[in-house]
C-alpha cells in the first residue's frame, strides 16, 4: 500500500476506509527489504484481520532447491525500534 497512496496519503487511506467501515488490503508485489517491514508492519498495526499478501521477509534470495520455511511466531530482537530487523532468510540463517 505504501508504494501505490505514498508514505502519509497511506495513513489518510486507513483512516478514511476505517470511518467508511471498508476493510484494508495490503500487498507486496514488488516491495523487499525495508519496503516489506513498512507493508507488513502497517498492516498489522493498523488492519491485522484484514486480506494480505505480504511475503515474509525470510523468502528474500530462497530458491526452490534450498527454501526452508520457518514456522511459528518470529522473535524480534530485545530493544529493537522501528521498521523490522534482519528476520532469518535461507541466505543468512545459521
Amino acid at each position: 500500500m505504501p508504494g501505490l497512496a505514498g508514505s502519509t496519503a497511506t495513513f489518510a487511506t486507513i483512516e478514511a476506509c476505517d470511518a467508511a467501515g471498508i476493510a484494508c488490503y495490503s500487498g507486496g508485489q514488488f516491495e523487499l527489504g525495508i519496503g516489506r517491514t513498512q507493508v507488513q508492519s502497517i498492516a498489522s498495526l493498523c488492519f491485522p484481520d484484514g486480506p494480505n499478501d505480504c511475503a515474509p521477509v525470510m523468502f528474500h534470495g530462497a530458491t526452490p532447491e534450498r527454501l526452508e520455511a520457518v514456522t511459528g511466531p518470529v522473535t524480534p530482537p530485545a530493544g529493537h525500534v522501528g521498521f523490522g530487523w534482519d528476520a532469518p532468510t535461507p541466505a543468512n540463517a545459521v
